[in-house]
Order: structure tokens, then sequence, then C-alpha cells
């Protein structure tokens, strides 16, 4: 997947989703990992709109491409949780 931003903090390339179905948005890595909880559902106006299991276990498996949570590896990622 191409990435559309950098992460403020660490400079890493990211990509802006928007989960479903709590329609919000979360930074994903852009690279897929074979442990990820997270995948693209749907394409709609050009934005990912992404699934997340609770574990990789969660994932469907038809699903080819898995992506975690800029969240996940970014080491700044507590100053930018919402409390």
């Amino acid at each position: 997947m191409k990435a559309d931003a950098n992460c403020r903090s660490c400079g890493r390339p990211i990509r802006w989703v928007i989960t479903e179905p709590h329609n919000k948005r979360m930074p994903m890595d852009p690279i897929a990992v074979p442990d990820g909880n997270c995948w693209i559902d749907r394409i709609e106006g050009g934005t990912p709109i992404v699934k997340v299991a609770l574990s990789g276990e969660g994932v469907p498996s038809s699903v080819a491409l898995r992506y975690i949570s800029h969240f996940v590896t970014c080491e700044h990622a507590d100053s930018w949780r919402k409390r």
C-alpha cells in the first residue's frame, strides 16, 4: 500500500485509514506484515476502509494482506493517544 503521509513524531511513512465500524481515522503502517490484525475491506473515495481484529488470529483466512496500526510501531505513540 502506498503511504500518504509521514508520522509527525518518528517521521516514518504512514497511511491514514478509516476503521469500520467505528468510522475513526487511524494511522497505519503501509507495509503488510504476516501477523497483522488489520485488513483493507474496501476503498471509498481513495481512502482505505479497514477492519481491525483483536489479534492476528481474528483475521479471516481469505485476507492476503495484513497490516498493523502505526500506534504499535511508533516509539512516540503514547503522546498521541486520546486519554
